[in-house]
């Protein structure tokens, strides 16, 4: 799901001409095994003169929680107050809530897991931004929310979706971002079709100029894919897409969290040493993921998703896994592609991840490096891509202050009857 972008709902839409499956979802398995995919069943067949089969989404509800976010309706509030105790507030009916509006909600763009995203409109600014706004409800188990929190406000760089704040209401923890109309990669590319060596060198290197960043800053993000990559159209130069990387749920700082045992990823772009018992993974795993998001872009279709085994999803699964544990997988006759293009991603597709392809080795590669702008890897204290130097943070918030908000969400609130 992307965090923050706005994707046409549209349940037809034609695409180019290889099986690219419906949007993978992040999944935790206890035994990898014995796990049941967490993605759509089917696939989506990539052709202009085809349409592609309708999304679905999971349900989402919580058994512990009193106001429960559902994909078939929506909140019962369009408008925040910001009281006079600094707390974000929806205005009832009654409009006898005090206090200043912050938020006008104006629609919902995406769902999904445990959140609903809304776009709104910044009433505090006096250019009225355009905000993505994303719910989930209090008292469940905050970790990974406070993990993706901390982690997003220490960013600020032009291909990350930039973080806002985060507030809290009676039963629902609010997390304010940039907000991105052009959609998510999985959906550009099934509207443009697979891209030319041109298009997804410009794209890869966007995604690996973030990551770099990312990983300077000792986050890594463990769940890279099309799915979480925000897409703003009509950029310079000369048109090209920009991209943006956004959702952090499942990135762990690297200092304070150095051993990354869980099995936390989508199964179209993990890495075998996620799926590995008893290893511990870093920075490798997002070399490998952008490996896969270079042979989706270019071909349309997963590395390791086997073609025969559509109609019975879990044998699909079980045998991508193998796959990914062996890294097995071919290259289309069609299209051709370089022999430079197919020998990098070769070398992003490394089991070992000791093997694996690092920044120093693309910065090394002939094929990474054609037309790649000077300044996409500048140095600790030079500009970055867009030769601006961002705030030091983008968040409104200091950390402190984060943290503070996040101790009252733990605590579930009062019951929320009412505000329907």
């Amino acid at each position: 799901m992307g965090c923050c972008g706005s994707t046409p709902r549209n349940k037809e839409t034609e695409i180019s001409r290889d099986p690219l499956p419906s949007p993978q979802k992040a999944y935790a398995p206890a035994n990898p095994q014995n796990s049941v995919p967490d993605q759509h069943a089917g696939s989506v067949h990539l052709d202009k003169t085809q349409s592609a089969q309708a999304l679905s989404s999971a349900p989402i509800s919580s058994s512990n929680a009193d106001f429960r976010l559902s994909p078939s309706k929506s909140l019962p509030f369009d408008i925040l107050l910001r009281n006079p105790n600094g707390e974000v507030v929806p205005r009832d009916a009654s409009c006898q809530v005090q206090g200043a509006p912050v938020y006008r909600l104006i629609r919902k763009i995406g769902e999904g897991g445990f959140a609903e995203i809304y776009l709104a409109e910044n009433l505090e600014r006096e250019r009225r931004e355009k905000v993505a706004i994303k719910f989930m409800e209090r008292g469940r188990d905050i970790t990974h929310v406070r993990r993706e929190i901390i982690n997003h406000s220490n960013l600020s760089h032009p291909q990350v979706v930039q973080f806002k704040e985060v507030f809290i209401m009676p039963s629902l923890v609010g997390l304010v971002m940039e907000f991105i109309p052009g959609g998510d990669l999985f959906h550009y590319l099934k509207n443009h079709g697979r891209l030319s060596e041109d298009q997804a060198r410009w794209v890869f290197q966007q995604l690996t100029v973030a990551v770099n960043y990312c990983h300077r800053h000792n986050v890594i993000n463990r769940d890279l894919k099309p799915e979480n990559t925000l897409v703003l159209e009509g950029g310079r130069p000369q048109g090209k897409p920009l991209i943006k990387i956004c959702d952090f749920g499942y990135s762990k700082n690297a200092e304070v969290q150095s051993m990354l045992m869980s099995k936390v990823g989508t199964p179209g772009y993990i890495a075998p040493e996620v799926l590995r018992d008893g290893m511990s993974h870093g920075a490798p795993v997002d070399y490998w993921s952008l490996g896969c998001i270079l042979y989706v872009m270019l071909f349309g279709r997963y590395p390791f998703l086997d073609q025969a085994d559509m109609r019975d999803q879990s044998t699909q699964f079980t045998r991508t896994i193998h796959k990914i544990m062996r890294a097995e997988y071919e290259f289309p006759s069609v299209p051709v592609i370089s022999k430079e293009c197919r020998h990098l991603i070769q070398r992003l597709l490394m089991v070992d991840p000791a093997q694996r392809a690092t920044l120093q080795d693309l910065l090394a590669d002939p094929w990474f490096t054609k037309d790649l702008p000077p300044l996409a890897f500048p140095p600790e204290g030079s500009l970055p891509a867009n030769g601006k130097a961002p705030s030091k943070r983008s968040s409104y918030q200091t950390p402190d202050e984060i943290n503070r908000i996040l101790d009252q969400a733990e605590r579930r609130g009062p019951p929320t009857a009412s505000m329907f």
